[in-house]
């Protein structure tokens, strides 16, 4: 704040005349600047914010339109094979429908995720010779994963269990009244042909058949969150066997409501956390819903960087200045990791430490145009950590949801191009191009579950973005004899274009502010 004030009162009266300068178009006198420079004159200090918003929702796919982000969890079915936790629900359903082979199916997973990554990214800058500046950086990130997930009927057979709704409450009631009469007349025929005749032996018989499966019944009404559904195989099943026993009641004397409701309904969105996402991952290892989350500390990094090219004219038909710069970057693991190995990543790991070597060139002719160019390359050491969800192919596996592993992630390289326009000294408008690579990942699996597999490996992935930027660049601009307006302000929107299959189709906005003070 010091530093932008103190800049705010040193060029009060210039930076007025420039920006009414660019507003009416008219010429002012200098030549086109540098942009993104690294590298700081002897004994300059800089401060530098940037602010870095992404959204992914999809990821590319082999072939055809891109898929949704956690595909590989959308469309599953819910069934006691993927699902262990409906082992049970299945053998009660099963015993109740009269059907030992029944095999339950109770719809599939429908919803959305969308992975929003925020950072703010805070960066200080000393020169130490003209040609040597050293500095760090550290981002705040704030990841959130908006999402919904929910159940729907599709290839169902059974559905929401109906015990609330009111025409299974007047059902139960119904029944209740009816067993109540079947045991009267059953005591009343024992006690009129004696407890040990025919007669009572077989209405006792037929009181006790219809009981078992009045308590089969009360049994998945209570305990159970799935019931046959309306129209389906299962509920065809229940009905005949519902159908026997009101026979049955009838050669009791005792009359008994004529049909037995069934399910209409997908479950819950609080079943499927309890029952299906829960006995799996635990109720906080999964996003059901979109969480609340918090801004968090991401990987420290120390900057070393080395002038190459200072930006004299170099011999060619046309002017052309050069200004090129390498940076060599120690990054510190100091991030919480990223552990969901299930969503394709959109940003660079996190909780990782390794290094990096960047090379940014900018060209500019004095006339109107300019291009910057950057190379950057960043290598992850291995290290130790916990996967969530080691086994794409099969997500809901409990062995597999998570995993203490060994690895690390792969190499990741970026190249960037940019032509510029200058609108003015000072101002310009450039449309670039971005190829990203992030190299194969590997793990060992050091603890998990039986099932889970002993290695853990993620594909290689690439991407393509295409981006517009804004910059407006005032480190070498004289708006008044011996004075500079020491900031550069940058706006960024680029989007993913092409990449290979699961790599996120991300958008991606990004602002910047640079302040320096010179000696």
């Amino acid at each position: 704040m010091l530093l932008l004030s103190k800049a705010a009162r040193l060029h009060s009266s210039g930076g007025g005349i420039l920006l009414a300068a660019l507003l009416l178009g008219l010429p002012i006198q200098g030549v086109a600047q540098f942009t993104g420079t690294l590298l700081l004159p002897r004994g300059s200090f800089e401060l530098d914010a940037r602010a870095d918003f992404v959204e992914a929702s999809r990821v590319f796919a082999e072939e055809g339109p891109p898929a949704r982000l956690g595909q590989a969890l959308l469309g599953t079915p819910l069934t006691a094979e993927v699902f262990p936790a409906l082992v049970e629900e299945e053998e009660r359903l099963r015993t109740l429908v009269g059907q030992p082979d029944t095999d339950l199916r109770a719809g599939t997973f429908s919803g959305r995720f969308e992975v929003n990554d925020q950072r703010a990214i805070l960066r200080a800058g000393w020169g130490v010779l003209d040609r040597i500046t050293v500095g760090a950086s550290v981002p705040l990130v704030r990841r959130r994963i908006d999402a919904g997930l929910a159940a729907r009927l599709d290839g169902a057979n059974v559905g929401r269990n109906p015990s609330a709704l009111s025409n299974m409450v007047e059902f139960r009631s119904a029944l209740s009244g009816a067993m109540e009469d079947a045991q009267t007349n059953v005591d009343s025929v024992c006690q009129t042909m004696g407890s040990g005749s025919p007669e009572c032996a077989e209405a006792q018989e037929t009181l006790g058949g219809v009981e078992n499966f009045v308590g089969e019944l009360e049994a998945v009404l209570d305990e159970g969150f799935l019931f046959p559904l309306e129209g389906s195989t299962p509920g065809a099943d229940l009905r005949l066997r519902w159908a026997d026993q009101r026979a049955a009641l009838a050669g009791l004397d005792v009359g008994a409501p004529e049909v037995l409701p069934l399910a209409v309904q997908a479950i819950r969105h609080q079943d499927v956390g309890t029952h299906l996402v829960g006995p799996v991952w635990g109720l906080d290892g999964f996003p059901l819903e979109t969480p609340e989350t918090t801004v968090e500390m991401g990987d420290l990094e120390a900057h070393l960087v080395l002038g190459l090219l200072d930006g004299s004219e170099i011999e060619l038909p046309w002017e052309v200045r050069i200004r090129s710069s390498v940076e060599v970057t120690l990054r510190l693991g100091t991030g919480t990791p990223d552990s969901t190995a299930l969503l394709a990543p959109v940003v660079e790991p996190r909780g990782v430490s390794g290094g990096g070597l960047r090379v940014v060139t900018d060209l500019v002719r004095p006339a109107r145009l300019g291009l910057r160019t950057e190379m950057a390359w960043r290598t992850f050491r291995d290290g130790t950590g916990r996967l969530l969800g080691v086994d794409p192919e099969a997500p809901w596996n409990p062995a597999a949801a998570r995993a203490d592993v060994q690895g690390g992630p792969g190499d990741q390289l970026r190249i960037s191009a940019t032509p510029r326009f200058i609108l003015a000294p000072g101002l310009s408008l450039g449309a670039g191009w971005q190829w990203i690579r992030m190299a194969e990942g590997q793990w060992a699996t050091v603890a998990s579950g039986e099932d889970a597999p002993s290695e853990v490996r993620r594909p290689a992935l690439s991407q393509h973005r295409a981006a517009l930027e804004f910059r407006f660049t005032g480190w070498e601009l004289d708006v008044t004899p011996g004075v500079r307006f020491p900031v550069e302000v940058l706006g960024r929107a680029s989007w993913t274009f092409a990449g290979s299959e699961d790599a996120a189709r991300e958008r991606r906005v990004e602002a910047g502010l640079r302040v320096r003070r010179d000696r």
